[in-house]
């Protein structure tokens, strides 16, 4: 009996692993590609026990085929899985063997046919997916172009665009402020338009011109001023009579009273005033001389262009890169307070120069200006005073790396933020300069240039408590129907100083004016702080005089860099003119 049960038992375990084998071949033979994968557990125990099992049957159907065709009969194998298909039986012994192969190899998947069809599809997955993503990445880019950046592009002096929508649009008047028209567009009666700048050369180079040399507000707002907000009906009806639609107007943040001031202080002297409103970054007034007419430059610009001694279209306020002189120790001064040293600490004993070693080991003087001896003096001092002898021994003492570091978290080495055109100030001071050149460097002189926006903006980042506005000339768009379209907001791009840092800077630049270099301004109503500079350059007779500086100086209201070209001491040139611009902003 238990001989019975086993036989009986083994025969049941026998037919399921045919079966399973046999479900599974029939798969891989009649549909070699399926879209679902249906796995079986088989061992291969099993794969074994299937192989004997086969061998038995094929001897028996051997046997049984030897009698038929002692009968003359013949009898053609046909599977039963799907009617309809048949597979000669040394074919189905092919398949049996390359199935049975691939199984006691220990193949992943059997089907050699079902793993090709599954990385097609991984891979028709993938190339989907990668086609979506650029899908949606070119959707989110048009987004962001069409918000963020449409007008820089198109405003781009170089691209033709513009030409194109001025020809359909009369052109929109640029304004001050207040309303003061300062630029506008003139019809004439054979349909010729032509651009007008009611008050010449006053606002030359912060307005800029259209026709010829696009450039200030002609420039940055251009977009908006051939733009127009005319409906379908209107516009029929200007094609119809064969005008042109107005364009959008914009209003500017210059102050129209305050550029006079500053356009009259300067008088004929090359140079650059620049005012900012610190807790806005507006642009209140900008000048820049020499400069041009603007309603004549159509006529007289290849003239001007063609003469290399002619730079009267160059705007020098956010162009023209100078040697930054003693205002530079704005720097040196913060790169001092970040590298853990104490200012109450500092003293130093000045005797008119300081002998700093050049390259090839040779000494030569670093001087003060005019060789005037400061004496025993303290770190404050030397600020107001404008000690170079001392700022040159602490510029040696902090080293390249630190005044470096300083310079470029005040955007030396960087582009300035906002969209007005500039020049980037720079910085090369290395470790491997000379001391010489390191002292120089340290009060202004060497090889760095500064831009006068780059250094009002740095007045203006310490008037407002350390954090530097975005500056920006455009205030408002509106449209020709007096719709406000868009109005330009704050941006803070970071501070530059943190308070400890401007609790000092603003106690020295206090004492510039209190008693030191500015002490000219000293005897308006309030207070004011600040900095100035004198510094050589080569090929002139005369030094280029720096102020930049704040008021009131609790609570600032404008800030404002002065450089007077090829002139003297700061105290003579550049101070009178700062002086002249806070009395027009806030009185005497």
């Amino acid at each position: 009996m238990p001989d019975k049960d086993n036989r009986k038992n083994t025969g049941k375990k026998d037919s399921r692993v045919i079966r399973k084998i046999q479900l599974e071949k029939e798969r891989d033979v009649f549909d070699p590609d399926p879209l679902e994968e249906v796995k079986f557990d088989i061992s291969e125990e099993d794969v074994e026990r299937y192989r004997r099992l086969e061998q038995e049957k094929a001897k028996r159907k051997d046997r049984e085929a030897e009698k038929r065709r002692a009968a003359g009969k013949t009898k053609t194998a046909r599977t039963g899985s799907r009617p309809g298909r048949v597979i000669k039986k040394e074919n189905l012994e092919e398949v049996d063997e390359a199935w049975l192969s691939m199984a006691a190899a220990g193949s992943d998947t059997v089907f050699g046919g079902m793993l090709k069809q599954r990385d097609t599809n991984k891979e028709i997955l993938r190339l989907n997916l990668a086609v979506l993503i650029i899908f949606f990445g070119m959707i989110a880019y048009f987004i962001y172009f069409s918000t963020a950046r449409a007008k820089s592009v198109v405003n781009n002096p170089h691209n033709g665009l513009l030409s194109v929508l001025e020809d359909k649009v009369v052109r929109g008047d640029i304004m001050a402020s207040d309303g003061t028209v300062l630029a506008t567009t003139l019809v004439n009666s054979d349909g010729t338009m032509e651009r007008e700048y009611p008050y010449g050369r006053l606002f030359a180079h912060a307005v800029g011109t259209s026709e010829i040399n696009l450039s200030g507000a002609e420039l940055y707002a251009g977009y908006d001023l051939v733009s127009s907000d005319t409906g379908i009906l209107e516009g029929i009806l200007y094609d119809i009579t064969g005008q042109r639609p107005p364009g959008h107007s914009v209003y500017t943040t210059l102050d129209l009273e305050l550029q006079k001031a500053a356009y009259d202080a300067l008088g004929d002297r090359n140079g650059v005033v620049v005012a900012i409103e610190p807790s806005t970054g507006k642009i209140l007034a900008m000048v820049s001389k020499p400069d041009y007419d603007p309603n004549t430059l159509t006529s007289t610009y290849y003239d001007l262009v063609d003469d290399e001694d002619n730079n009267v279209l160059y705007n020098r306020a956010t162009l023209g890169l100078y040697a930054p002189g003693s205002v530079f120790k704005i720097v040196t001064t913060t790169a001092f307070l970040r590298s853990g040293a104490h200012t109450d600490d500092f003293t130093y004993t000045c005797e008119g120069s300081i002998y700093l070693y050049n390259e090839d080991d040779s000494v030569s003087p670093l001087n003060c200006y005019h060789g005037e001896v400061h004496g025993l003096i303290d770190f404050e001092e030397a600020f107001a005073e404008s000690c170079n002898s001392a700022f040159a021994d602490i510029g040696i003492r902090l080293g390249a790396k630190q005044l470096r570091a300083a310079a470029e978290s005040l955007y030396f080495n960087k582009d300035l933020p906002g969209s007005i055109n500039t020049s980037t100030s720079s910085f090369t001071l290395t470790t491997y300069d000379s001391q010489w050149k390191t002292g120089a460097t340290s009060i202004g002189q060497g090889d760095t240039l500064m831009t006068p926006l780059h250094a009002a903006l740095l007045a203006s980042a310490i008037a407002n408590d350390g954090v530097l506005c975005e500056p920006y000339l455009i205030e408002k768009v509106v449209s020709s129907s007096g719709e406000v379209l868009e109005t330009t907001q704050v941006k803070e791009p970071g501070t530059l100083f943190s308070n400890s840092e401007l609790s000092t800077l603003l106690e020295y630049m206090k004492a510039v004016v209190d008693y030191g270099t500015a002490a000219g301004l000293n005897s308006l109503s309030y207070d004011v702080a600040g900095k100035t500079g004198t510094a050589e350059v080569s090929g002139q007779s005369g030094d280029n005089a720096w102020f930049v500086g704040f008021a009131p100086a609790d609570d600032p209201k404008i800030a404002i860099c002065v450089l007077v070209e090829d002139s003297g001491a700061s105290s003579q040139y550049a101070v009178p003119v700062a002086r002249q611009i806070f009395e027009e902003y806030l009185g005497d």
